[in-house]
């Protein structure tokens, strides 16, 4: 179907929510792609690490997201909006279509309507397969995040599960707190920016120097 013949028509949009400032770290292109926007999150098809050449599936595209005065300031501290994180697996919006205009946006724009999102797992329900499974995963045989990309998208499993659980950094247990301490060193500088306030926080840890 041509993007044309949605030209300001209500349309709902499901993808993954990427605030813009979790661009430019692994991808400068697509961050200049996004500069000659105001759009604070886009909606894209992948997480931020995978919106570059490293994914050959990533075409470029992606759909900016156009909100009212103030609501990014607003809800930046709430899911799936929360800007310390950068990124939501997760959500279905509904708004107005606007395509690309060339002279101001390179693409498309989705007005902030109606959002819908799956809210993850609360933490005590989770904290045993998340302990379990960090500790596995950080070991020299990964059986489940041997690709860069899945590796890297561990990161935010934690920081999504407990602002879900309305905890802080510091209250992580410290056994879990020890493994995503080492899990983020090995991650190094690929461990997405907005996060290292997250990690350097864990209870017990040391703050990420990547």
């Amino acid at each position: 179907m041509s993007l044309n013949l949605l030209e300001g028509k209500l349309v709902t949009v499901e993808g993954r929510l990427v605030h813009r400032d979790s661009v430019a770290q692994h991808s400068s292109a697509f961050a200049a792609t996004l500069r000659s926007s105001s759009a604070d999150w886009i909606l894209a098809d992948f997480p931020p690490h995978a919106l570059s050449q490293k994914n050959a599936n990533f075409d470029g595209n992606a759909l900016l997201l156009s909100e009212d005065n103030g609501f990014s300031k607003a809800f930046e501290k709430h899911l799936p909006f929360a800007t310390a994180i950068g990124w939501y697996p997760y959500v279905r919006i509904t708004g107005f279509f606007t395509s690309a205009k060339l002279s101001t946006e390179k693409l498309p724009t989705l007005s902030l309507g109606f959002v819908e999102y799956r809210p993850p797992l609360k933490y005590l329900a989770t904290y045993p397969s998340l302990r379990d499974f960090a500790r596995g995963e950080i070991s020299s045989e990964r059986t489940y995040l041997r690709h860069w990309s899945d590796f890297v998208l561990f990161s935010y499993l934690a920081p999504l599960v407990l602002l879900g659980s309305n905890m802080n950094p510091s209250d992580t247990d410290p056994e879990l707190a020890t493994i995503l301490a080492e899990y983020a060193g090995q991650v190094g500088d690929d461990l997405p920016v907005a996060l290292h306030t997250f990690y350097a926080a864990l209870a017990g840890s040391k703050p990420h120097d990547a």
